[in-house]
């Protein structure tokens, strides 16, 4: 089955965070680290592992569950969120245990019934900010992507140190203990302070950096290797594992098609 051929739109990555606006298509059965969000104009169909299908327009599907997109739609914006974000624990306290159906990922979005979804595939980045917005405002009662991914609050100076390391150590092997090192901490009281302003662990921080850098770098041109090994990723393999167990695509099928924007 084709999996790619359908899905076209803009796409805007960030730490702990990827989102799409376009037209999504089908996709094989998959799993991935990511809680995905889904907020369609129009009806989709998803299946879960236990082959049960359902007509929706919003699903919120916990990280790790299998499902399938059995026929997309053309309007419709995805969120993937790491499942260590602030917005990804609340979701998964109020979903509870049993969230592993099609109508309990229904049920979960039921928040966002009421919201407006994007009416066409624009390629505009305020029209996907706006549609975050809205999504994030009903789901965490936050209207800022800041205050739900992360805090809205000043960072302290050693973690501004951090995230300024982290980016700069990115193409080779990171160790944590040596930022920690860097910035005058023990890496206890980074890891703790860090988690706390900046909404994700380091090490998932890290990982979402390595693929905002190697999805920007693929698609302006660079090759799966080059683009890989500017990130920090061992190969071209490694960075198809991560997108495929982040996002449920590959590389190649995530950038075909997407028009990929530095920000909102």
């Amino acid at each position: 089955m084709e999996t790619a051929s359908q899905w076209g739109g803009t796409v805007v990555i960030r730490p702990g965070l990827l989102a799409f606006l376009g037209a999504v298509g089908p996709t094989e059965r998959h799993a991935h680290h990511a809680i995905q969000i889904v907020h369609a104009a129009g009806e989709l169909v998803l299946r879960d592992a236990s082959h049960a299908e359902l007509t929706c327009r919003q699903a919120i599907i916990p990280a790790g569950e299998p499902h399938t997109i059995v026929h997309g739609t053309p309007h419709a914006v995805l969120l993937f969120l790491d499942p260590e974000s602030v917005l990804s624990r609340q979701l998964m306290v109020r979903g509870g245990p049993g969230c592993d159906t099609v109508a309990a990922w229904a049920l979960l979005a039921a928040p966002l019934a009421g919201v407006p979804a994007p009416g066409n595939a624009s390629s505009s980045t305020a029209e996907l900010a706006d549609a975050v917005d809205r999504i994030i405002l009903a789901l965490h009662g936050n209207p800022t992507l800041a205050g739900a991914i992360g805090r809205d609050e000043a960072r302290h100076p050693a973690v501004e140190r951090a995230l300024e390391t982290l980016a700069q150590r990115l193409s080779a092997t990171v160790r944590l203990s040596e930022v920690a090192r860097d910035v005058g901490w023990s890496l206890s009281r980074l890891s703790h302070v860090f988690t706390k302003q900046v909404g994700l662990p380091m090490r998932s921080y890290v990982l979402w950096l390595r693929l905002e850098r190697a999805m920007t770098a693929v698609a302006t041109g660079a090759s799966l290797t080059q683009a890989a090994h500017s990130a920090g990723f061992a190969d071209s393999a490694h960075l198809t594992r991560v997108c495929r167990r982040m996002f449920g695509l590959a590389p190649s099928q995530i950038t075909r098609g997407m028009q990929w924007r530095q920000d909102w």
